[in-house]
């Protein structure tokens, strides 16, 4: 509670003050009353008609001694003349229809059961005697009806449970917050509302979200919470510590809502985290909430982190203590849901990532790829010879041009293979390279002597095929 108000209302009130602060009539009353009956005493004037009581005559005789004190027994024996006692009659017939009318505007102002129950209610205002009555949080609208110390308030006795606060009003105001054990209430002190010390949580299936695009999704909310509890620490005296401060917020804070009704501080926490939820996905396109293709992580975690800490500091001005929040899966109309995943799968199709190979898998691809080209080179060397074999007898071309070209043609072929550039290193398709220019020039030198040898138009003719 700030300054002020506690300038305003003043230190809380407890049974204990109120109960001084009435001796002070009572003696005023009796001194009253004494100062009547001395003056009836006088009026009646006793003292010309004294006269030793009959009684104390008969003790005097038994014991002597006592006879000192015959004059003061005469005195006081004489207040209790008829003479002087007929002239109360006035003040208990006034005193009898004082309480009767007493009891009658009782009954009609709190709408008693009975004149009985009246009585009964006059006797604690005056006393603050009564059974002591339990105070429970489920039950406390219920026990109103039936109990007038709950529905009209003090003097009397009340008993709180363990895990509950009882907040209390004096003429309409904050008075005190009484914890669980035994309490004396002051007269016409009332109990406004009983809160529930333990955690409590709230749900709510199929809450309405709208997207940026106006779009209608559901979704399923649940929060815990619980009063704040002030750095104070649970322990086997008090299990279920609070913050008198947070109660006296969470008790005086009520919102009206669309539909009429009264949202306490037990359906704030679902309330406020509703529509933080709602703020943050209003400002998202549905597929980045909902399209696997779009999002790169799931916004799911990522919106209920914000909502947890949107609503934790709204209610913590509230004397709440959100422990968690969190939601259900996104559920979309049936008609939306299909016409958008299949769009999705269409249009939104997206290459997947290459991953990078370890060393281990280049290692093996490139013994593969090894392997191939060994593979490949006696094939293609097996080839050579079989095809040199069948045209050495047609053409007068020389063995060794032939083998030449027949290499050079090997080394083209291997390096133009996928395999051989995937699997050679950089160094080895260098050296074939070399060994290819190395063997052209060769045949080109040797080309010319083979002519002047005897070769024939059409062996030449041969020969440039297979060059080609």
């Amino acid at each position: 509670m700030d300054d002020e108000s506690r300038r305003t209302l003043g230190p809380p009130v407890s049974a204990e003050t109120r109960d001084a602060s009435r001796v002070w009539p009572l003696l005023i009353f009796a001194l009253l009353l004494a100062l009547y009956w001395f003056m009836a005493w006088l009026i009646v004037d006793m003292r010309s008609s004294l006269s030793v009581p009959a009684f104390w005559q008969n003790i005097t005789n038994l014991f002597p001694l006592m006879g000192g004190l015959t004059q003061p027994i005469t005195y006081a024996a004489s207040f209790f003349s008829p003479l002087v006692l007929r002239n109360f009659i006035p003040v208990i017939g006034g005193a009898l229809f004082a309480y009767l009318t007493t009891t009658t505007l009782l009954k009609a102002l709190y709408e008693l059961t009975d004149m009985a129950e009246a009585r009964a209610f006059l006797g604690r205002l005056q006393t603050g005697s009564g059974k002591t009555v339990t105070v429970n949080r489920e039950t406390l609208s219920v026990k109103r009806v039936a109990e007038p110390l709950l529905r009209i308030g003090g003097p009397g006795t009340i008993r709180i449970s363990d895990n509950e606060v009882l907040v209390t009003e004096l003429n309409g105001r904050f008075n005190r917050v009484l914890g669980p054990g035994v309490h004396r209430l002051a007269r016409f002190e009332y109990m406004r509302i009983a809160l529930d010390l333990r955690e409590q949580e709230r749900s709510r299936d199929h809450v309405h979200l709208t997207t940026r695009e106006g779009i209608q999704i559901t979704t399923d909310v649940h929060v815990t919470f619980r009063l704040r509890r002030g750095n104070r620490t649970p322990t086997r005296s008090n299990p279920f510590p609070f913050d008198p401060d947070s109660v006296r917020l969470a008790a005086y804070h009520e919102t009206v809502l669309a539909d009429g009704t009264i949202a306490n501080w037990e359906q704030l926490p679902l309330e406020t985290a509703i529509r933080c939820l709602q703020d943050k996905v209003q400002q998202l396109r549905l597929d980045q909430l909902v399209d696997p293709h779009h999002r790169q992580v799931d916004p799911q975690p990522t919106i209920q982190t914000g909502m947890q800490r949107e609503t934790r500091h709204a209610l913590l001005a509230l004397g709440i203590e959100l422990i968690g929040a969190r939601l259900g899966a996104l559920h979309l109309p049936p008609d939306v849901n299909e016409t958008l995943l299949a769009y999705w799968n269409t249009f939104s199709e997206r290459p997947q990532p290459v991953e990078k190979p370890t060393q281990a898998e280049l290692d093996a691809r490139h013994a593969v790829a090894r392997a191939r080209i060994r593979e490949r080179m006696i094939q293609s060397i097996a080839q050579g010879l079989a095809q040199v074999q069948q045209r050495s007898s047609q053409t007068a071309l020389s063995r060794e041009v032939v083998m030449a070209y027949r290499l050079v043609d090997t080394i083209d072929r291997l390096i133009q293979l996928p395999e051989g550039r995937d699997g050679m290193p950089r160094e080895l398709v260098q050296i074939l390279q070399q060994a290819r220019n190395t063997l052209l020039e060769d045949s080109r030198v040797d080309r010319p002597h083979q002519l002047d040898s005897g070769i024939t138009p059409d062996a030449q003719d041969q020969h440039d095929d297979m060059v080609q």
